[in-house]
């Protein structure tokens, strides 16, 4: 029988016993108050902002006619009708410094400045409002603000017109969307007529100047020492439906030619700020503190031209749908 003297002894191997201690973390008031007062708005109900009505921001009249309830384009300034141009401001069109209403263009029946569009986003309801949107106490607490806007040519007839090669000729469109930065002197207050664009001399300039046409709507940058850029971009849109005339063979034959490109719908998010304040909350008001205003601008010229008094896109259409909701803190 063999020996067991060097016979190693069997181990018996026992898990370690993990450290089962909780690891508890404490949280100070300031915290606590944050958590609840975030589950007091998550529990609460989403309240509507009286933001501009689709009616007031479309315009449907005849084509061709730039006139008229709702809005349209207007020109960039006198003696240049090539360009039209258009501003939208998401909250009021109160100028940032107390330097009065913004204006984007001219009206085109009157030639008058216009002011830029007013999406109010951020007015309340008044108090007493017959769905309960009116809000409760002196803050609110933005939830969502977009707005969606839909651009369009419409349809012209241009048989035996003599400015056929203008009507059906491609648009450009270019949209610009900033939000103004704080101003460090009264002396310096922003005009986006006026100092949009940078030319290539990191000059300011805009569609108010005679200098600006196409070439400087299609190739200059956004003047970002007083503005903050949130979206450039353009596109191009084409008339939706073009007849034409032909004669062949001593006989007369009606073509229509069409392109789906001519429309464009596009939505846009605002952040309007975390907490808006109205120093007169029981009225039908817009916030007077905490709220961010954004500019968003719309600029038509078209292309393959070299008449610049024959051509004016007055056959495009342009609507706007704002909607905004908030909470109540």
């Amino acid at each position: 029988m063999p020996s067991t003297r060097y016979q190693k002894k069997k181990r018996t191997y026992r898990p370690k016993r993990k450290n089962v201690k909780k690891n508890k973390k404490c949280y100070n008031k300031g915290e606590i108050k944050k958590i609840a007062k975030n589950v007091l708005l998550g529990e609460a109900e989403s309240k509507y902002y009286s933001t501009a009505t689709l009616a007031s921001l479309s315009q449907n009249d005849a084509p061709g006619s730039v006139a008229g309830a709702g809005i349209s384009f207007g020109l960039p300034r006198v003696g240049y009708p090539p360009m039209q141009v258009i501003g939208f401001a998401s909250g009021s069109a109160a100028q940032v410094g107390g330097g009065g209403v913004l204006r984007y263009g001219l009206d085109p029946s009157t030639g008058n400045p216009r002011a830029i569009y007013a999406l109010q986003h951020g007015r309340v309801f008044a108090a007493g409002d017959a769905n309960g949107y009116a809000m409760e106490g002196s803050y609110t607490s933005p939830s969502l603000n977009i707005t969606t806007f839909n651009l369009q040519r419409l349809i012209v007839d241009t048989l035996g017109s003599e400015v056929q090669s203008s009507i059906t000729t491609p648009y450009f469109v270019r949209v610009v969307r900033v939000m103004p930065r704080p101003i460090k002197s009264s002396r310096s207050e922003m005009d986006p007529q006026v100092d949009l664009f940078l030319d290539q001399y990191s000059q300011e300039i805009g569609v108010s100047n005679a200098n600006f046409k196409q070439y400087e709507l299609q190739m200059l940058k956004v003047n970002t020492k007083k503005y903050k850029l949130i979206q450039d971009f353009n596109f191009v849109l084409n008339p939706p439906l073009v007849y034409n005339e032909l004669d062949i063979g001593g006989g007369s034959y009606q073509v229509s030619q069409i392109h789906t490109n001519c429309r464009r719908q596009m939505t846009f998010k605002h952040d309007i700020g975390k907490k808006l304040f109205y120093e007169s909350p029981r009225l039908n008001s817009n916030p007077t503190d905490g709220f961010h205003n954004e500019f968003m601008l719309f600029h038509v010229i078209p292309l393959g031209s070299e008449n610049a008094t024959a051509v004016s896109p007055a056959d495009i259409r342009i609507a706007a749908k704002p909607v905004g909701t908030f909470k109540d803190v």
